[in-house]
């Protein structure tokens, strides 16, 4: 299990990463759950709070009460592509 990120560390960001990258690799978005694990925190509504931020910017669509219903927006698909691009 992965070591957790001290709550208020993890960023919509990391989430947004997380949704591209399980969504290429698997063909479809992964659940709460998974995003929780994958960016190591412990509370499923951490990642609640980022996904409704990733909703309210339009980074990200979902069917409410669906479960794996998350798409990339094309203005989350920019931001992902201008990050990828930046050096860290």
């Amino acid at each position: 299990m992965p070591e957790r990120a001290p709550y208020g560390h993890t960023s919509w960001g990391q989430v947004l990463r997380f949704i591209d990258e399980h969504i290429t690799e698997v063909g479809y978005p992964p659940s709460i759950a998974q995003i929780r694990d994958a960016v190591g925190v412990s509370s499923t509504s951490t990642i609640a709070h980022h996904m409704e931020f990733l909703v309210a910017r339009k980074y990200i669509t979902k069917v409410p009460g669906q479960p794996r219903t998350l798409v990339i927006t094309g203005k989350g698909r920019e931001l992902l592509d201008r990050k990828a691009s930046c050096p860290e």
